[in-house]
């Protein structure tokens, strides 16, 4: 962090109610194509792709009729793939929407895996991926949004994105303990993984039909 670049916001703290600030973040974040993009592709990845705390535990007992040292060790592996992940990223200068695209559907494509496979080891080593393109994809995506928010509806911008990214998963815990109730563990995150899969299109075809204004609008200092 260089401090010499620290500063204060030009804008002076707004007297306006919190739900108007609200609406001026969301507002803004939708009207921004770089943003809108990413939020397209969190929105359904958040809800249906990050409840690792209902999925493993079903995972341990129900499809790999597996015990607490399993659990452990299936837990670990997505922990594992997520340090590795944070260690190589926190080297790297640039936040790209190649990066955002190829975390988000190799997470896809490894989730589905998952949900095939009924192996321990097999699953571990999916599980690993799974926490390597996880961070990926949620590092490229916060950095991205902050990058194309300007200072004084960052912090806005950036609560909108972590009520997709992290407030959503209550939701989508619920949907998963249903399904895997109803149709069975595996069908389950089978569901989630194809609606990730739709999330990711979404996404892929929202930039390549508005590919000129997600650049022009990928860093806030160019449009603020």
């Amino acid at each position: 962090m260089r401090k010499s670049e620290l500063h204060t916001s030009e804008h002076e703290r707004s007297s306006e109610p919190v739900l108007t600030q609200l609406r001026q973040g969301i507002s803004y974040a939708w009207r921004t194509p770089a943003i809108r993009m990413i939020i397209i592709v969190v929105a359904l990845v958040g809800t249906f792709g990050y409840n690792f705390t209902v999925m493993i535990p079903l995972l341990a007992k129900y499809v790999l009729g597996e015990g607490s040292v399993a659990f452990g060790f299936l837990t670990a592996s997505v922990g594992f793939g997520a340090l590795m992940s944070a260690i190589i990223l926190a080297g790297r200068k640039a936040a790209t929407r190649w990066s955002l695209f190829a975390g988000a559907t190799a997470f896809t494509v490894l989730l589905g895996g998952v949900a095939l496979s009924t192996n321990l080891f097999v699953t571990m080593a999916l599980l690993v991926g799974v926490g390597v393109s996880s961070t990926l994809f949620a590092t490229t995506a916060n950095t991205s949004i902050q990058l194309a928010a300007p200072d004084h509806l960052r912090a806005r911008v950036v609560s909108l994105y972590m009520l997709l990214f992290a407030g959503s998963t209550p939701i989508g815990g619920l949907l998963m303990g249903l399904l895997a109730d109803n149709l069975g563990t595996q069908w389950a995150i089978g569901i989630f993984a194809t609606m990730c899969g739709v999330g990711v299109a979404l996404g892929a075809l929202y930039y390549t039909t508005h590919k000129s204004a997600v650049v022009r609008t990928a860093q806030a200092q160019a449009t603020a």
